[in-house]
């Protein structure tokens, strides 16, 4: 019930028993359950964690009086967890335009055949500002709650290189607060090695059917595999910062007057850089959106209202940026072509150059007219889902789907990834749905 239930769980960890650790048990040590003075004991339900690597039988022992009673004992087989489930990544990634590079899949881990798991894999993918430990968290989270809900198939994690924020940037790895579109950029180049790895599991997996779970930024990597060719049987968008007019461009009621007031700026048509109905090949899409998501419709710091993905939109597109004593760059669009041009702090043009880089237009000019797919529902206006490649719409706040209280998604910045930060318990409506609705596999009751 712990794994359900709030109040379950906060009962368990509150007791004096159930919140401490008890003992660790080993070959040369043992522990004796505690009774009180009628010789009952004190609790009856325990929770096992293993200390380590290894495998060995735990036994009971009901003994009295120094006379053994019953005996019983269950073999364990302890891993750790990143031996249960594959990794993949990606290499000669562009962190920053121009580049002609491809990025490269480079396997870090594969499971050998396994007869005994159902012929599905889940494939997730990170979105941004995600280092290396927290991608083995997300991805470690996200395995443990689809097999408490009944998932039996295989799982596999792609690790893209998520540029990091800060404050102030001192590597590749790392973007300012107004690097977005660096990270956007990225996360095309990322498509490439993505596409060949679910290329490798389809050759490795005959039968198998192939679903992508995909946060945020991540699903421009996700969706640029697709477009490249990588065929995939059913994908769950998760709060993904991708226009909604990359996937329904002809549906003018998702048109965002604010967004496309200054239009004419930035291309919209795919074939000019934009993002109108560029991902437009067929697979089966499900969106799991929050319209009030506070990575891509409205946050709250300090108080006051921020938007983040819409703010860079209106900002950034086309990217520009003032560095200290003048010199300054500025990418801008002509109708036909896009530029990028440096100017000394005097205002004299340095260099230019017309972009022929796809990627880098869409990364850096190209300016949404709707908002993020994964903040477009019926909340705010316009009030409109999103069709076209999209399959289906699940709002994370619709109570009939069981998203109340905790377990619905709101909008401070954690919620942004609430399927990973939310206790356990606040997650079981997702993960059914996910499972339910995204991949069409039967979860628990």
């Amino acid at each position: 019930m712990y794994l359900t239930d709030t109040n379950v769980a906060a009962t368990q960890i509150g007791s004096a028993y159930y919140a401490n650790e008890l003992c660790t048990i080993s070959n040369s040590q043992s522990y004796t359950l505690p009774v009180d003075g009628y010789g009952n004991l004190l609790f009856t339900h325990f929770l096992f964690e293993g200390a380590g690597i290894g495998e060995g039988q735990l036994t009971l022992t009901i003994s009295q009086n120094g006379n053994v009673i019953a005996q019983t004992g269950v073999w364990l087989d302890l891993h750790d967890i990143k031996d249960l489930y594959e990794q993949a990544h990606t290499e000669n990634i562009a962190t920053a335009p121009p580049s002609t590079k491809t990025s490269v899949l480079v396997e870090d881990k594969t499971l050998p055949a396994n007869p005994a798991e159902s012929q599905q894999v889940i494939v997730f993918v990170h979105g941004l500002n995600v280092d290396n430990w927290e991608y083995h968290d997300e991805s470690e989270t996200m395995f443990k709650r689809l097999y408490w809900q009944g998932y039996s198939g295989r799982f596999a994690a792609f690790d893209w290189p998520s540029p990091l924020f800060a404050l102030i940037p001192t590597g590749t790895n790392e973007i300012s607060y107004l690097g977005f579109n660096t990270g956007e950029y990225i996360s095309w180049h990322s498509g490439a090695a993505l596409k060949a790895y679910i290329d490798d599991l389809r050759s490795r997996l005959p039968g198998y059917t192939i679903n992508l779970a995909v946060h945020s930024l991540g699903n421009v990597a996700a969706n640029e595999a697709i477009r490249e060719g990588a065929q995939v049987d059913n994908y769950a968008l998760m709060q993904a910062a991708i226009s909604a007019g990359a996937f329904d461009g002809n549906n003018s009621a998702l048109t965002y007057n604010y967004l496309a007031a200054t239009a004419g700026s930035s291309p919209n048509a795919n074939a000019l850089g934009g993002y109108n109905n560029c991902f437009t090949n067929q697979c089966r899409r499900v969106n799991f959106y929050n319209d009030d998501d506070f990575a891509l419709y409205e946050g709250v710091v300090l108080g006051v209202m921020t938007h983040t993905w819409e703010g860079n939109q209106l900002d950034y597109k086309p990217d520009t940026y003032i560095y200290f004593g003048g010199f300054n760059y500025r990418y801008s669009f002509d109708g036909t072509n896009c530029f990028y041009n440096e100017y000394a702090g005097n205002g004299s043009l340095l260099t230019s150059r017309t972009l022929t880089e796809d990627f880098e237009k869409k990364a850096y000019v190209a300016r949404s007219r709707t908002k993020a797919v994964g903040a477009a529902g019926l909340a705010h206006d316009p009030n409109a889902l999103t069709g076209g490649a999209i399959t289906n719409n699940i709002s994370l706040q619709n109570t009939s789907l069981g998203f109340i209280g905790g377990a619905s998604f709101g909008n401070t910045r954690p919620e942004h990834s609430g399927e990973f930060t939310k206790p356990i318990q606040n997650t079981v409506p997702f993960y059914k749905e996910l499972l339910k609705d995204g991949f069409l596999i039967t979860p628990n009751p």
